[in-house]
């Protein structure tokens, strides 16, 4: 854990990485936890799908984004402090890449929030 902690200290790229990203994971659950309740029972949240019943999710179905976002920032996580010692440019690609997914997740959640509200 110790070796853990401090690769992710001294490496400033992977560090700055980490904390961009979560702040946009808890910006995405915040979006989703403030307007809630102000949600109809259905959202059009998955906007790939043919039009109809299947572009609509329950309500609860707000926090998807968010929660897959922790879920992709823990496992890259893991994943470039492991691979650092061996591969840093990689773990760097990693660490840049979550940033991407939290931000994609943040704006998916407000995007769904302001056109319902």
């Amino acid at each position: 854990m110790k070796k853990f902690v401090n690769t992710l200290q001294s490496d400033k790229i992977i560090y700055r990485s980490s904390l961009v990203a979560g702040i946009f994971t808890i910006f995405a659950l915040t979006v989703g936890g403030a307007t809630y309740f102000f949600l109809p029972p259905v959202i059009p949240l998955f906007n790939q799908m043919p039009w109809g019943e299947g572009r609509l999710g329950i309500r609860e179905a707000i926090f998807i984004p968010g929660v897959l976002s922790i879920a992709v920032y823990i496992i890259n996580l893991f994943l470039s402090i492991t691979a650092y010692d061996k591969m840093p440019l990689a773990s760097r690609i990693i660490a840049v890449t979550t940033i991407f997914i939290s931000i994609f997740a943040f704006l998916l959640t407000l995007r769904t929030a302001l056109l319902v509200i």
